[in-house]
């Protein structure tokens, strides 16, 4: 019969057919295995012999005995073919006996020498029965070398008794070792330098059953490794499972060079991966021999570079390579100024290079980008030099003829003024342009007013070298490098008063001490500052801010010192001070510690030698200041009067007191183009927060004025478009205030940072608005609407007669009227058609005024308190009752005592000058013509 697999799939199966199979020993006929493995067939032990049967291996003399006899068996050996290995799962046959054969049988195998039993005894019958032993514990896996299985019978009934195996299963799986295909199964390595190693490239193969490694190999020029840029050799072991190869190829001949690498295993079919590379002379390059030059700095030159070549090159770009100015290349590939493919090849000399000794040479760059510089170079020096001053013609900078190269310098061209008989200078409002520029020892180079010196580089001047500035002149420099030497820059004041201060910034760093800039000031009179006790310092002062005297103090950059005229000027007249700073003009980032103390006002100034631009000043410190405002010092002598002036990128408040200078003129048109003059100290509040104020080149622009105050004539900055106004507020002292509304689309109502300026009044006068309760100078509203509406608000310190009026207006303001609505006395004033004058009692007013944009009827309000204005000026009592006509004064003392009565009074305004009181307070009452009655308190 035929039995099938119980587990597994079959690795060897006999049906044993035939007439009387058991005369062989072992039976072999009808065998059936897997092809990793070979059998013995079924054999059988010394102690049975074969009995005649049919399709069945019969045997007889089986022992009677309850044991087994260790000759009385039935033999199966497997054995694995080269590195296969063996994984059963079961053993299953058929056995049948005669009446008096054995009725017993155990399974055993070579594993253990035949000791332990497999599974359970199994019976056998008088008739045909399949039994399996499992096999799947872990001693019958991976089976790598022969292995037999012995079935004993035993107890048989009689001698002479027969028992037979009719068929029989081996069940399980075969793994045989095996190399997968690589990928991929062929590498190119092109055109490889000989004696030189390539680019390592890459296969990978995986191994199937494999014990112990597979084996790579491969012949020279060719290496191997498991890394791609370490450990190359002719062979390595890889690990059974597989993985990645590296192959190299390092020719040290030339020609093509195929070779295979094998990949091999212990009872593996080897795999190979074939490989191709050419090797070739190396790639050399020559530069021909050839001068060039001399050539100006700043002019730009074409060169031919000739070369020849030896050896492959694997593409046909060849390249020309600068050295630095000292004739140094460098070994990449930089400084690349001509590509071609052939001798020669044209290269632009760049204009851009410092002066210096230069040379070229050839480069190439492989495709795997091997880099090949050129033995040589071109030999001798390429000379760069200076456009250098000579004075030929006259001492006009803007003269071709009077520069070594013909031309006229350019902001990329390095100049130097020599020492000659016609010193340079720049004149002529015009503006002269370098790179780097430097003066020798003797020469002399002047930039007279309204005229600039912009350069890219560095200002260096020689000792003994003569470098002047004069007033209204500019020096512009674009990138952040260091100056050398000294130089002399001109500032004239604004024309002052003898008692008058400026507050100066320098534009120089060096050894000039305050005393040296003012040497007629007097020493006490030369101010720091002292923002943590919101007054100014002189060197006597306790708190030491200030440092030793002034003879000793020298200029911090981008710090404001205030420093009042020479002394002896004669009274009553003005003069303009002629300052003049010595030093090293300052350039590039320049940063200033910001105090957080007291009320966080900071002395500071421009320290440059040239404007700079308030846009781009206040959004550089946006996280510095405290809504972004600047303050400027009045200039004039007069306490009465308010200090300073306001600015933000929305309007300039002005202080138009008397004398004072107010830079109305130059802060007018676009905001985004207004400047802060060289020597310029002015105030900031520091943000609660800030650290430092900087400075930077890109704020700089050429702009010449006078004034301290001015606009330039190009500027980085767009402005959105503005409207705006502003309302001035006098008295007949000369006190004044100004405010200014304006309009944007890029501003809210709310605080605007560098948009709202923040009120800073200390005179007897002010006029305000507000956002968010914060008092402004300046104020920036969102988009115009004739609905809008700002209340408006001032301080007097003294009552009195009052006028506010229009002052400048501009955009849509020129066809828009503006109007002052009085809530007191509940009238409109179209501020258009002139001044609207009130009288006002001394304090601060916050809800009298509106401006508002239609004239609306009001009603007639009901006479109250609110308005009436009494005040004292010159020893008299001064009363205004508005639109109300008065019928009768009467005057109590704190006691109720009456001390003054007027009848039939038939006005809105009275002064009464005879009154004989003391300093005290008094009730004054008020009899309407229409007998209405009101109180008001005032001291008197």
């Amino acid at each position: 019969m035929t039995i099938g697999t119980s587990q597994g799939q079959s690795i060897w199966t006999n049906t044993i057919d035939g007439t009387n199979p058991a005369t062989a020993n072992p039976f072999t006929s009808g065998d059936v295995n897997d092809s990793d493995i070979t059998v013995s067939g079924i054999g059988r032990g010394s102690g049975i012999s074969a009995n005649a049967g049919a399709d069945r291996y019969n045997a007889t003399g089986f022992t009677t005995s309850a044991s087994i006899d260790a000759n009385d068996y039935f033999s199966f050996t497997l054995t694995p073919v080269g590195s296969a290995k063996i994984n059963f799962s079961s053993f299953a046959f058929t056995t049948q006996r005669s009446n008096t054969g054995p009725v017993s049988g155990i399974v055993k195998s070579s594993l253990d020498n035949y000791s332990a039993t497999i599974g359970a005894v199994f019976t056998i019958g008088t008739a045909a029965n399949t039994s399996t032993i499992t096999l799947t514990d872990a001693a019958y896996q991976n089976i790598a070398s022969a292995i037999t299985f012995r079935v004993y019978y035993y107890k048989a009934n009689g001698g002479t008794g027969t028992a037979s195996i009719n068929d029989f299963v081996f069940s399980g799986t075969v793994s045989s070792a095996v190399i997968n295909t690589p990928s991929p199964t062929s590498l190119a390595f092109g055109n490889v330098t000989t004696n030189t190693n390539s680019v390592s490239k890459s296969f990978t193969v995986s191994g199937t059953g494999i014990s112990g490694s597979i084996a790579v190999a491969v012949p020279a020029p060719y290496q191997v490794s498991n890394n791609s840029t370490t450990g190359f050799a002719s062979s390595f072991n890889l690990a059974a499972a597989g993985g990645t190869v590296y192959v190299r190829f390092s020719p040290t001949a030339t020609g093509s060079q195929p070779a295979t690498v094998t990949l091999s295993a212990a009872g593996a079919t080897n795999k190979t991966v074939a490989l191709t590379g050419t090797g070739v002379l190396p790639p050399s390059l020559t530069t021909t021999t050839h001068s060039y030059g001399p050539f100006c700095n700043g002019i730009a030159n074409t060169l031919s570079v000739a070369f020849t070549t030896q050896g492959t090159f694997d593409n046909t770009d060849f390249h020309v390579q600068i050295s630095d100015a000292n004739g140094i290349f460098t070994n990449t590939q930089t400084n690349i100024i001509g590509t071609g493919t052939l001798s020669p090849v044209t290269a632009s000399f760049p204009a851009g290079l410092a002066p210096g000794n230069y040379k070229v040479r050839m480069l190439q760059v492989s495709n795997s980008s091997v880099l090949t510089f050129s033995a040589n170079d071109n030999g001798s020096a390429i000379n760069v030099s200076s456009n250098t001053w000579t004075g030929t013609t006259n001492s006009d900078w803007n003269t071709a003829a009077n520069w070594s190269c013909g031309v006229v310098p350019t902001g990329a061209m390095a100049a130097v003024i020599a020492q000659v008989a016609n010193p340079a200078i720049v004149s002529g409002n015009m503006t002269a342009n370098a790179a780097a520029l430097t003066v020798n020892t003797g020469a002399t180079l002047v930039v007279t007013g309204g005229s600039n010196l912009n350069l890219t580089d560095a200002l260096n001047v020689a000792n003994g070298g003569t470098v002047t500035f004069e007033n209204n002149s500019n020096l512009i420099q674009q990138n952040n490098v260091v100056n050398q030497g000294t130089v002399n820059i001109h500032r004239n004041s604004s024309s002052l008063y003898n008692l008058d201060y400026t507050i100066w910034s320098a534009p120089t760093a060096g050894t000039q001490t305050l005393k040296a800039f003012s040497p007629n000031t007097l020493d006490e009179r030369f101010y720091v500052y002292n923002t943590a006790q919101n007054a100014y310092s002189n060197y006597t002062s306790t708190s030491g801010i200030f440092g030793s005297n002034p003879n000793a103090v020298t200029f911090t950059a981008a710090k404001g010192y205030l420093i009042r005229m020479p002394d002896g000027l004669p009274a009553g007249q003005t003069t303009t001070f002629n300052g003049l700073f010595t030093g090293t003009p300052n350039n590039g980032a320049v940063t200033l510690s910001l105090s957080t103390g007291g009320n966080r006002y900071n002395a500071v100034g421009n320290p440059y030698p040239s404007p700079i631009n308030i846009w781009d000043f206040i959004d550089a410190n946006a996280g510095n200041l405290d809504n972004g405002t600047l303050y400027f010092w009045r200039k004039t002598n007069n306490p009465a009067e308010t200090t300073y002036a306001t600015i933000t990128k929305l309007a300039y408040n002005a202080n138009t007191a008397a004398g004072g200078d107010t830079g109305s003129a130059v802060f007018a048109g676009n905001t985004a183009q207004w400047t802060i003059n060289t020597g310029q100290g002015f105030f900031v509040k520091a943000a609660p927060a800030a650290t430092s104020l900087v400075f930077n080149n890109a704020m700089r622009r050429a702009a010449n004025n006078n004034q301290f105050f001015k606009t330039a004539a190009t500027a980085t900055p767009v402005e959105p478009e503005i409207s705006r106004f502003s309302l001035n507020l006098s008295d007949n002292a000369n006190a004044f205030g100004q405010t200014v509304i304006g309009y944007t689309n890029v501003t809210t109502n709310n605080l605007d940072y560098g948009w709202d300026g923040l009120l800073l009044n200390d005179g007897d006068l002010a006029i305000y608005t507000k956002a968010d309760n914060t008092k402004l100078a300046i104020q920036a509203r969102a988009g115009f609407s004739v609905q809008d509406v700002v209340p408006v608000s001032y301080k007097a310190v003294n009552g009195g007669n009052i006028t506010l009026s229009l002052n400048n207006f501009e955009g849509l303001f020129s066809n828009q009227n503006i109007y002052l609505k009085d809530k007191t006395l509940n009238a409109i004033h179209d501020l258009k058609s002139g001044s609207y004058a009130f009288t006002t009692e001394a304090g601060t007013f916050e809800n009298r005024f509106e401006i508002v944009y239609e004239n609306s009827v009001l009603s007639t309000p009901d006479f109250d308190a609110n308005q009436v204005v009494v005040y004292k000026q010159n020893h008299a009592l001064h009363i205004n009752s508005g639109n109300t006509v008065l019928s009768g004064i009467k005057i109590f003392d704190i006691s109720g005592r009456l001390v003054y009565e007027q009848n039939n009074v038939d006005a809105t305004e009275a002064v009464i000058s005879n009154l004989n009181v003391s300093q005290q307070v008094l009730i004054v009452q008020l009899v309407t013509a229409a007998n209405t009655t009101v109180s008001k308190k005032i001291i008197y």
